[in-house]
Order: C-alpha cells, then structure tokens, then sequence
C-alpha cells in the first residue's frame, strides 16, 4: 500500500465521519421537531424514552440526549436549538414520569 493509498483511506474515513455526524444532527433535530409539532409523539417520547426512538438510526447518545433532554449534549452535538425545540426540552425536564 503506497502513502497515497493510505492517505486517500484516511481521507475517506473522515469523510464518512463527517457525514454521519451530519446525518445524525439533521436526525436529531427532524425528531426534536416532530417532538414539538406532533403531541402523541411527545408524549409517546415522554413515557418510553429512549424505546420511543427505535426506528431511527441514531447513536445510543442521540437518543438518551433526545430522550432526558440533555441540553449541553444536544448544544453541543446539535447546535443552537430553536424556541420551539428549547419547549421541548424543558417540557421534558419538567415530566414527573421519569
């Protein structure tokens, strides 16, 4: 394997990465949004957690960040939430369920 296979690997490897991450923040903030605009999916999010996200492919932080409201991991991950999705998460903080 020459340098420049290996650098194209790499390259490529970061790529892949980058796209995943990109494709997950979209994902995340498509569920904070439907979480917000869809009231049995909120509540369905506010009694099952985590298990209310199966059927999307995130990874297992995503969906316990979604699922608590973990504010700073979604900052973090995520970027500047919207008012709306802000809603959300202190709605979420605000549950007794948990």
């Amino acid at each position: 394997m020459t340098s420049l296979d290996t650098e194209v690997r790499e390259t490529t490897a970061v790529s892949e990465g980058a796209q995943e991450l990109l494709i997950q923040k979209r994902e995340v903030t498509r569920i904070l949004n439907r979480a917000c605009e869809d009231p049995r999916f909120c509540e369905e999010l506010m009694e099952k957690g985590i298990d209310a996200l199966d059927e999307y492919q995130l990874s297992h932080a995503a969906k316990a960040a979604i699922a608590s409201g973990d504010l700073q991991w979604l900052n973090d991950n995520v970027g500047e939430l919207t008012q709306k999705q802000l809603l959300f998460i202190y709605k979420r903080h605000g549950t007794s369920i948990w």
